[in-house]
């Protein structure tokens, strides 16, 4: 088995309780250094090559239900759908029993987004936030 150091950048829900993740490869140079390699996607030999739970290992993970994204961008609205497991636990702890509503980030300039293209489903392909990076102020 290949095994190789990845920063995990994506981490969506493909067909519940499937999962896709993506990120960047970290490659140790010796003597304390390191440096970014290509992007990697690992793939299962099903489900489109998503991973199921044994495929995958994320502490602390639970499964989101449909929550929703909405942020502008350019001058444009955005509404995507919200896989990002992680933000779904961490603002939506009792989904789907959370009363509906919003929740906005206290600095929006310090959240970035990783949005992803859907496989082809009806002949159109959507776009999801697969992952919500929140920095330090």
């Amino acid at each position: 088995m290949i095994s190789k150091r990845i920063l995990v950048l994506a981490n969506s829900t493909k067909h519940h309780p499937m999962r896709c993740v993506a990120g960047r490869e970290l490659i140790e140079e010796g003597g304390g250094k390191s440096r970014w390699g290509g992007w990697i996607r690992p793939v299962s030999a099903h489900d489109e090559g998503a991973l199921n739970s044994g495929e995958r290992c994320l502490a602390g993970a639970v499964d989101p239900k449909q929550q929703r994204g909405l942020f502008n961008y350019k001058g444009r609205h955005y509404d995507f759908a919200l896989t990002d497991p992680l933000i779904g636990q961490k603002y939506f702890p009792d989904y789907p029993r959370t009363a509906e509503g919003y929740i906005a980030p206290k600095d929006p300039r310090q959240i970035l987004l990783c949005v992803s293209l859907t496989p082809p489903f009806n002949e159109l392909h959507y776009k999801v936030i697969a992952t919500v990076l929140e920095l330090a102020p």
